[in-house]
This record gives structure tokens, sequence and C-alpha cells, in this order.
């Protein structure tokens, strides 16, 4: 069947080709239906995509004037009524269809050129309904194949209604493709396996007694979705689920990264966007650019999208830091508000904001149905930060050192920063330089390594050849006594909406038990609360032991 489709589809395009009086282009739609069925083959072969080209060519220059085309031959003939043609939406329903498989990227990019002709042909279909009712609401169509009998027909209406549901489809699909084309897409993962070792690792963070890792993934992966990149209009979170969340901390804690990684772990789109893409075009364009960017962003669906960097677009609108009144900053907050509220409702992407100064943001934009959650993002753990520090020591230069000195060692500092601290005074052995290997970010580890083996020669780093190192670093001024006070006053920031659902994964238990309370999903077992601590959760005859990643293992007692 396949041969003679490709056959007929080349004899009829040499036809429309030469502007024969006897093509057809009934046979030219049905058997280019045909042979693109065939994605495999198409998307393999350069020739086979130019005669497809030159086909769907073929078949817009017969559409007439209307947005309809002409009848060719005759499918058959009744003998009371005379002849049956083919039924133009009947046809082009398959057409369209074909450009709906998951690999019909080809059929599906031709197609796009052809937009405005389809959108005649259903045009075409509107002027041709017929009204079934006496309120004029519904409606149906008749494919004109019996002329002693106009009367609509199921077959014509579903056919009509099949056209108008792919090219529903197809129209998404090309709105979400033209977004994304228009906006700072990344991709940034080649795989998932290395999204999820990065999530791993930056998610272990310092000094924290709620898991940074079971919050992400009981919030935004486990979390079922639904998942079919063909169907723009589906809602991918469900209305109980989190798709929002405010990350704040010191800089350098892995905040950008986090999201990042999120996005390749749930292998959705990832949008990057900075306070430089509002103002691109200059003060004057400013609420015209926030318009066409949210305007866009609302055209993507399972997408994850990072603002970053913002500061300035969400702080308090009242005072700008100089007291006086700030337009810029009050613009563009209230502009925001109802555009993070549209974007949330939407339930087809999820939204962050990276920020280091969390005391600075108006308090109206962190309210529920904007974001829901505030999470502190400490800076990696103790332990994350000295095993890379290892790996750096033995790499580059060659070493294998130990440390003689705990994480408690380090935060045993943290009592010399409290409201009396002078903010602006630069740290100093007095008050506690190793205090600063806390804050230390990810990217100045290289330089520690380096600064370790200048000031030792010995494998054993203890506390004071640790704290002659740190104070090497070049850092400048910038790091002083005033980022630890608020390291330790930005924790009490966090919150989050209990409303939201979180998943947990549950190992450990067959399919008979906890059936009321645990149930299967493609995933795996699935435990849906609102506890977002996964040392407070609770079975009754069972030992629960979280794993870590939202992951939680049972036993019985």
């Amino acid at each position: 069947m396949l041969e003679w489709a490709r056959e007929t589809l080349a004899y009829q395009v040499s036809l429309h080709s030469a502007d024969s009086s006897v093509l057809d282009s009934d046979q030219l739609i049905w058997s280019l239906a045909i042979v693109c069925g065939s994605v495999e083959k198409i998307q393999a072969s350069l020739r086979e995509q130019d005669f497809l080209r030159q086909a769907f060519n073929c078949l817009f220059t017969t559409q007439t004037k209307i947005g309809s085309w002409r009848h060719y031959a005759p499918l058959f003939h009744y003998r009371q009524t005379g002849n049956a043609y083919c039924y133009v939406f009947e046809s082009f329903a398959v057409l369209l269809q074909t450009a709906l498989h998951s690999r019909a990227e080809f059929t599906r990019a031709v197609l796009r050129d052809y937009f405005e002709r389809l959108l005649n042909l259903w045009q075409y279909a509107r002027s041709t309904q017929v009204r079934i009712d006496e309120s004029g609401k519904l409606v149906a169509w008749s494919s004109g194949h019996r002329t002693n009998n106009p009367a609509p027909e199921s077959w014509a209406t579903a056919s009509v209604f099949s056209y108008a549901q792919a090219l529903r489809r197809l129209a998404g699909i090309w709105t979400r493709e033209s977004a994304l084309l228009s906006l700072p897409r990344k991709v940034i993962y080649t795989s998932k396996e290395k999204a999820k070792a990065d999530l791993i690792q930056r998610t272990r963070t310092w000094g924290s007694d709620k898991s940074l890792g079971d919050q992400i993934w009981s919030m935004f992966i486990n979390p079922p979705k639904v998942e079919d990149p063909l169907e723009p209009d589906n809602h991918p979170i469900g209305h109980e689920f989190a798709r929002s969340a405010i990350l704040y901390g010191p800089p350098g804690s892995s905040k950008t990264t986090i999201v990042r990684a999120l996005a390749g772990v749930i292998g959705w789109d990832f949008i990057e966007l900075h306070a430089s893409h509002f103002v691109a075009e200059g003060m004057p364009d400013v609420q015209r650019k926030a318009d066409e960017i949210f305007s866009r962003l609302m055209e993507l669906d399972r997408a994850i999208v990072l603002f970053d960097e913002i500061d300035e677009l969400v702080r308090e609108r009242e005072k700008s830091t100089q007291g006086e009144s700030d337009m810029f900053g009050r613009f563009l907050t209230t502009s925001m508000l109802p555009k993070l509220a549209e974007l949330w409702d939407s339930r087809k992407v999820m939204y962050f904001v990276a920020t280091n100064h969390i005391a600075l943001f108006d308090r109206a934009i962190a309210r529920s149905q904007r974001f829901d959650a505030v999470t502190f993002v400490s800076p990696p753990s103790f332990e994350i930060k000295i095993n890379q520090l290892k790996r750096l020591l033995r790499d580059n230069f060659g070493k294998t050192m130990e440390f003689a000195i705990s994480a408690a060692d380090i935060e045993g500092t943290f009592a010399n920063f409290g409201p009396t601290t002078t903010n602006a005074d630069p740290l100093a052995k007095s008050n506690g330089i190793l205090a600063k290997f806390a804050l230390l970010r990810w990217d100045e580890l290289a330089e520690l390594a380096m600064r370790l083996t200048e000031v030792t020669r010995k494998s054993k780093v203890d506390k004071n050849t640790f704290s002659i190192a740190l104070s090497k670093l070049r850092d400048g001024r910038w790091r002083t006594n005033r980022e630890y006070v608020n390291y330790l006053r930005d924790q009490e920031y966090e919150r989050r909406d209990c409303s939201m659902s979180n998943v947990w994964m549950v190992e450990g238990i067959d399919g008979n038990e906890l059936s009321g309370r645990i149930r299967a999903t493609p995933a795996g077992r699935a435990y849906t609360t609102a506890l977002t601590d996964a040392s407070k959760i609770r079975f009754a005859g069972y030992v629960v032991q979280p794993l870590g990643n939202g992951r939680l293992q049972l036993t019985r007692k």
C-alpha cells in the first residue's frame, strides 16, 4: 500500500506541477497522508523531505478562493442520486492527524507554512454549517453527496470536528514553538541522569533541619503530571500541587543550578529570564516588554521558568533604598502581580524566582497563588564542600589531604554574629574567620584548594591551617559581617502554602498494603500529604525511614 501511495503521489505531483487538466487533488491528499504516516522514513531522508514539500505545495495551489477544493473524480455512483465525492474535511482530518505523531516534526514544520490556508478551510466550514436547533447554538454539516437530500449527516459533522480538533492541537503546538523561539530557552542537560546527579548534590545544603532535596522532590518532581506534548490545552499540573516558589539564600548557594537541574530531571523546557530582558528596549517600553514576555509565557506548556536576579523588579514599593519614591520598582511590581497570578492559574508551567535578598521583596508578591513556597537555600553542606576540596586537591594538585575540622567547628563561630555586630566590618580572625567556609561559593572552592597547597605541605589540615587558607581568598571586602548576620536572620522568612499537596515515593511495601493511603502510579507507589518534613510522617504499625529526595522506606514493626 505504501509503494502504491508513493507512486500515486509522484504521479499527482507531476500532474499538479504541470498544471494538468486531469490532476486530482483528492488522490494527492490521500496518498500524501499515507506517505506522511511513515515518519521514520521521512526523518531519515532529505530526498523524501524535498519530495513531500513539493507535494504540499502542489496541494495548496489548488485551494479555491473560498477556502475549499473542487470535486475531482468521484469515489462511486449512487443509482438514484448520482456521483459521490471525497469530502474535503474527511481528507484533511486524516492528513493533519499524521502531523500529530510524536516523531512527525517534519510534517508539522511543513504544515505550519500553510497555517493561513488551513484557517481559510475552517472559515469555509463555518460558512457551510447548518443550525439544527431553535437557539442556533447547535450546528452540523452536510457533505453535499446527496443532491436530493442536503440534510446534515453525522459522519460529515464528525469529519469537520475531527479536522477542527487536529487544527486546534497543531495551532497550540506552533504557538508554543513560536513562544520558545522568542524567549531565552536554554538546553543545559543532555540526560536526565546527569540532571538528577546535580540536583541531588546541590540540594545537600548546610545546617538545615529540613531536607531541601525532600522539599524539591516532593513538591515539584514526584507529583503526577499529564505528559502529552501533542495536546497543548492540557493542564500538566494538578489543582492541588505546587508550581511556583521563591528560592532565596546567600550568593553561590546553587539556586540557579537547582532550578536548571529540576527542569532536566522532569524533562521540561527551561527558560531563564533576568531583569535585563524586561528593560532590553529602554525604560519607556518596560510595560510593553513585560506584557510581551508574559504573553509568551502564557503560551508555553511543560516548561520551567526561572526569574533570576530580578530583585529590583519585586522589591518593596513604598520606598527605594535611598528613601525616595521608586516609580520604576513600584510599576514593575504592580505589573507583575496579576501576571504571576495568571501564570499560576494556568497550571501549565512551573516558575521560580532566585534571589539573594529576600528582605527586600515586596510582601504582596510572595502571597499564596503567586508563590507556593518561599524556600531558604543554604550553601552546600560541609561534607559536600570538603569532598569537592579533596577532589580538587587530588585532580589539580596531585595531593591527598585529610581535614581535622568539622561542621561544628565552623558553626561554633556563628555565635560571634548578632544584632550588636558592626555589619560593615570585614571578617577577622578574632571573630571567626572559619565562618567564611559556610558561605563559600561553589566556584571559590578551587581557589581555596590552591591556597591550602600554599600554606601547608602536610597531609592533614587543622583549624589553624584552614583559617590561614581562608583568609588568603581574594574576595576583597564584599564578604563582611553583614552577610553572616543576614544568613542567620533570613532563615526566618521561609514559608509555604500548606493547602498544596506533596507527594512522597514509598518503598518497602507491596501492592496490597496501605492501599487506602498509598496509590500506585507509573513512577511507583506514592503517598500524598501536606507534609514536607519526612521526619513528621507516620504510618501506624510501620517504621518510616526517610531515604532523601522525596522517598520513604516503610518497614513493618
